[in-house]
């Protein structure tokens, strides 16, 4: 999903003009951006947290051309979900939602706790 599409639902739910929602996606990853660019971390309560890492640069040899090559040290911009997260994308998924029909766990099942189902190979008879 790009951007503009986003700010257009949440525009609908929230009632707002798609501009005006466009314009705060924006504003809230330029500050995600200068934060954690200073070397903070930006934990946003329930859901997870930006933040940067490092990684130092040096010499390498190519895999494919067997050639010695030099890497630059760089910054990048990580993110690390919560648990709970993971869990309700897991049931907002049709294999969660399956799962949850065929009475493999509770509301909250997790991938780690069930069989995977396999529309392919597992049918309901």
């Amino acid at each position: 999903m790009r951007l503009p599409n986003m700010a257009r639902i949440i525009a609908a739910k929230q009632g707002q003009s798609p501009d005006v929602v466009y314009r705060a996606i924006l504003a809230f990853m330029e500050s995600v951006l200068d934060h954690t660019a200073n070397g903070e971390r930006v934990d946003l309560p329930g859901f997870g947290s930006f933040f940067a890492t490092y990684r130092k640069g040096g010499r390498v040899i190519n895999s494919f051309t067997r050639k010695p090559m030099v890497v630059e040290p760089r910054l990048y911009l990580k993110f690390k979900s919560r648990k709970n997260v993971s869990e309700i994308l897991w049931n907002r998924t049709k294999y969660g939602r399956v799962l949850e029909s065929r009475g493999a766990g509770g509301p909250l099942c997790s991938p780690r706790s069930v069989k995977l189902f396999n529309p392919l190979k597992d049918t309901k008879e």
